[in-house]
């Protein structure tokens, strides 16, 4: 949700905005934590960033069925 928020502020892509957010607190939890398998969220947050970056992508394009 606070990705929508920050879309609609800055008009940027929600995909990229949930994984920078996202990146951000997996790395903080590395430094913290410091157990290896965190890096594992770390790709799945990857994966889940780049489906949201496509599928807003899908989105904005119109199809327009005759």
């Amino acid at each position: 949700m606070l990705a929508l928020l920050f879309a609609k502020w800055t008009n940027l892509n929600v995909g990229g905005i949930l994984f920078l957010m996202d990146t951000t607190i997996i790395i903080t939890a590395l430094f913290l934590i410091r157990d290896i398998k965190i890096l594992y969220s770390l790709i799945i947050v990857s994966i889940v960033g780049l489906l949201a970056c496509i599928i807003a992508t899908f989105q904005e394009i119109k199809f327009y069925v005759s």
